[in-house]
């Protein structure tokens, strides 16, 4: 989980970021249209006993692109909360927090890169300190698909499919 702290920027395993107390996943949605806030790619939403949502998670997947509509530090001055922001994620949160914000909101940034891309998350931070924002590799998606491999034949053409690719961890000779 990367945060904004103190003027910089945090890194942070949180093996609790989902929370605790009972949820309730919603049929997860994919391309979500939210007019001026774009379309992510995929969003998962968690509701109370009650159908209140309480946990609201986008996934933004990239695999040999970058971001979009990335803004530069003179832009900062121009930002307003009711015009979408030029950086896809920012502009993605501010997109959660009108759809969902009574609820716990978290972007994950889905790449193919073997490490956190740190100028693109920073970038976004800048323009939003209060983003929870969250890094995957292709690869950690990769190492889940082949261990459920043996159970399930979607499980094992994505394991597949993304060892074709690359995107795998080297697990020895």
């Amino acid at each position: 989980l990367f945060r904004s702290s103190g003027g910089g920027i945090s890194v942070a395993e949180r093996p609790d970021w989902l929370g605790e107390g009972p949820m309730i996943p919603r049929e997860p949605e994919f391309w979500p249209r939210w007019g001026r806030y774009g379309e992510p790619d995929l969003l998962l939403v968690c509701e109370d006993e009650h159908g209140r949502p309480v946990r609201a998670i986008l996934v933004e997947a990239k695999l040999y692109s970058a971001k979009s509509g990335s803004a530069g530090e003179d832009d900062a001055s121009l930002a307003d909360p009711e015009v979408p922001d030029p950086d896809q994620l920012v502009r993605y949160w501010q997109g959660l927090a009108t759809h969902y914000g009574g609820a716990e909101r978290t972007i994950i940034y889905l790449t193919s890169h073997g490490a956190p891309p740190t100028v693109e998350l920073v970038e976004s931070l800048r323009r939003e300190p209060s983003m929870h924002l969250a890094w995957l590799s292709w690869r950690d998606v990769w190492w889940v698909a082949d261990g459920a491999a043996n159970r399930s034949l979607a499980a094992r053409d994505l394991a597949t499919l993304l060892r074709h690719k690359g995107l795998y961890f080297f697990a020895g000779f």
